[in-house]
């Protein structure tokens, strides 16, 4: 941004980028479930010490140190977060409230961050089920917040728990990391690595010569995300 005037009221926009996407069925297919998702590789300065969260308010998935230092960056390493702005349209009379407003199926609903997932780096020592997808299976899986094997994600430790009396969930760590409260990878003081990152908005129907757009922001934050 080079509007003086814009960057006076909200300097954060000289960290931002844009991206809008039109996907287009050209097909004569219908897809069913169809999730518009968005598959991130992020490194918040050097790639193998980070932690992931998400807000479901905000609608922001993000990745930060694990410790508040980074060989990189030394002791402000950034917090790279991904916001979704506007997502797929909803399909009507789905009774669902797919962009959390409070309202069902109102004109021009949208399927908004609808999940979040993260997987992990083969590199690591991980479970070989929450590691980089390599089917597209695997891809649809991570999509709708479940793992590689199609396990529910766990609201506990790193959310890959083999029991059912823990709560399923569609987004991982939606805690505060900063001030150390809910389910986050910093106050569960999980193994730190390469993690990725996905959000998904849907499930829609796609129907033939259809078109749905996805918008979102990467925004950069050079602060310390954590008490540690």
């Amino acid at each position: 941004y080079s509007c003086t005037e814009a960057l006076q009221i909200a300097p954060e926009l000289d960290y931002a980028t844009f991206y809008h996407y039109r996907i287009i069925n050209r097909s004569n297919q219908y897809y069913m479930n169809t999730i518009a998702a968005v598959f991130s590789d992020v490194d918040a300065g050097f790639y193998n010490n980070d932690y992931v969260g998400c807000d479901t308010i905000a609608m922001i998935g993000y990745v930060y140190n694990w410790n508040g230092f980074d060989p990189v960056y030394q002791y402000t390493p950034p917090v790279s977060s991904y916001q979704i702005l506007k997502g797929p349209l909803a399909d009507g009379g789905d009774f669902v409230d797919n962009d959390k407003d409070g309202f069902t199926d109102e004109p021009g609903e949208e399927t908004i961050f609808n999940t979040f997932m993260n997987y992990h780096n083969n590199l690591s020592i991980f479970n070989g089920n929450v590691t980089n997808p390599s089917i597209a299976a695997h891809y649809y899986e991570y999509m709708n917040a479940r793992w590689k094997n199609g396990a529910l994600v766990r609201a506990d430790s790193m959310g890959y728990l083999q029991t059912t009396t823990v709560q399923a969930v569609k987004h991982i760590f939606p805690g505060d990391p900063f001030n150390n409260t809910g389910w986050t990878e910093y106050t569960r003081n999980n193994k730190y690595g390469d993690r990725r990152m996905v959000i998904g908005n849907g499930p829609f129907t796609f129907a033939p010569g259809e078109s749905r757009e996805l918008e979102y922001c990467i925004h950069t934050t050079f602060t310390n995300c954590t008490n540690g």
